[in-house]
């Protein structure tokens, strides 16, 4: 709340985030004769919603609730770190953490930052 607010230890909420598991999500695709792959597989994509904050953008929504995930339809839901999400998010998608009826949203802009900051601490 302190962080939507702009009173936040923005540090410490970073660091919280990585460590934290949240729930979003995914959808499964098969992806048969892929090149460099031998047999058909499965894979996994998150499913993006209509960004609140930029009308051109997409985002993952995730949550400490797996409830709240699935009140938006979907069907299959997969916990996942804050650290993880951060290595797999396609570039150029938000993120949204959604609590209590509330949210915080992290621009393209953001993610980006805390994905440099994280390889500089590495």
């Amino acid at each position: 709340m302190d962080m939507q607010q702009g009173e936040g230890d923005q540090a410490a909420f970073f660091k919280t985030f990585l460590n934290t598991e949240f729930y979003t999500a995914f959808a499964k695709r098969d992806v048969i004769g892929k090149e460099g792959v031998e047999e058909n597989q499965t894979e996994f994509d998150f499913v993006l919603f209509a960004s609140q904050q930029n009308s051109d953008k997409q985002t993952v929504v995730i949550s400490e609730q797996a409830s709240y995930i699935q009140k938006l339809g979907a069907e299959q839901i997969m916990s996942i770190k804050g650290g993880e999400l951060l290595q797999s998010i396609y570039p150029d998608v938000e993120i949204s953490i959604a609590y209590d009826n509330c949210g915080i949203g992290m621009p393209v802009d953001m993610i980006e930052w805390l994905k440099g900051a994280i390889k500089k601490d590495a």
